[in-house]
């Protein structure tokens, strides 16, 4: 978004801001408010063109931006802001694509097994291996049932069933329901790591898997991840 001062409150947060500083006040205290507003929209980051209106990045923009950690971009020549949005908009479009392309391998995978009945934790380890990250599949109980981590330490994965005291689970995991409705369902959480594919949100097709650890299948639901 290019900004000017009268921008700010149309921003929605995670904005790339695009701004020469025009119409900025000069005096500390003005840019100290504006500085405060401009951050407090909390945007992906700030790219401020030097030049026509500021020589040097205000001392109080980049006060703010270091208390709320957003990046702070100086251009110190000229640049056509329409040329960086668009260059923007064609990675945003290009990650989109992967993801449903990476979405789609993954829901024929999930229908491939569902319809051959494959055991959970064989599904489970097939699911990891493809999304690049730990998942694990847990029971109404919140018992562990499965669970696969490539390359992984299993005592990091699973701490958190094993840890003493109230469940504490990594920032950014999930947790997805999977069961029918009136059925005993199961939980799946995927923990968040080093993806090797872009993260689609797969559908969990309706199909009767072999529990590894009991004769009764258990059934993975319509049912998805992002």
């Amino acid at each position: 978004m290019v900004a000017g001062t009268g921008a700010f409150g149309l921003l929605d947060g995670a904005e790339l801001i695009l701004t020469t500083g025009a119409g900025w006040p000069s005096d500390a205290a003005a840019l100290e408010d504006l500085s405060a507003a401009l951050v407090g929209a909390d945007p992906a980051a700030v790219v401020l063109e030097l030049g026509a209106n500021f020589s040097a990045a205000p001392v109080e923009l980049i006060r703010a931006c270091e208390e709320r950690t957003i990046p702070l971009i100086l251009l110190h020549r000229e640049v056509r802001f329409v040329q960086i949005t668009q260059r923007i908009h064609q990675l945003v479009l290009a990650a989109q694509t992967e993801a449903l392309a990476a979405r789609t391998e993954v829901h024929e995978m999930l229908t491939e097994l569902g319809l051959n009945r494959s055991p959970v934790d064989y599904v489970i380890e097939r699911l990891a291996e493809t999304i690049g990250a730990p998942v694990v599949l847990e029971d109404s109980a919140e018992h562990v049932v499965a669970w696969a981590a490539r390359d992984r330490d299993p005592e990091s994965v699973l701490a958190p069933w094993t840890a003493a005291g109230p469940r504490s689970l990594p920032a950014g995991s999930e947790r997805i329901a999977v069961g029918h409705k009136g059925e005993a369902g199961v939980t799946s959480l995927r923990f968040p790591g080093q993806p090797t594919r872009p993260a689609g949100a797969p559908c969990l097709n309706s199909g009767h898997l072999r529990s590894p650890s009991a004769g009764s299948p258990t059934r993975l639901a319509n049912s998805g991840y992002s």
